[in-house]
């Protein structure tokens, strides 16, 4: 079996007002592949906190364009999620359902940041998103 070479990425998206649940595009298959990895990071540190937090998640838009599937998260809360170090990359948490992990070409992934508590609890300053595939791997 040959083993393949993860292709990354890197969207720069800046600032990202989580008040306003922005969604915006970062990824577009150039080739049928599957999803092996996601993260994001900001130049701007963001303490956890179980009130006031952020949760991202990259949405897989489906060969339509009008997808609703999570295929990717972080929040920042104590309990289940991490806080953000300044211009540290924080890996996002990948779905369990391969078959929404593996693109066609030409589909897109959005990044949606949305925030809880307080307002700027969740917002991104200078957001980078960087999605991991493998190319050759498709469903659709």
């Amino acid at each position: 079996m040959q083993d393949f070479q993860p292709v990354a990425q890197t969207q720069y998206l800046g600032v990202q007002d989580a008040s306003d649940a922005p969604e915006t595009i970062v990824f577009v298959a150039p080739c049928p592949c599957r999803i092996v990895a996601a993260w994001f990071a900001d130049n701007t540190a963001q303490a956890a906190h179980d009130t006031n937090y952020g949760t991202y998640a990259i949405i897989n838009k489906g060969v339509g364009g009008a997808g609703t599937d999570i295929i990717a998260t972080k929040n920042t809360t104590i309990a289940t999620g991490a806080a953000i170090v300044a211009n540290v990359p924080l890996a996002m948490t990948l779905g369990t359902t391969k078959s929404l992990l593996q693109l066609a070409a030409g589909q897109a992934l959005t990044f949606k940041a949305v925030e809880a508590g307080a307002a700027t609890s969740g917002d991104l300053v200078q957001c980078a998103v960087c999605v991991a595939y493998v190319p050759g791997y498709s469903s659709v």
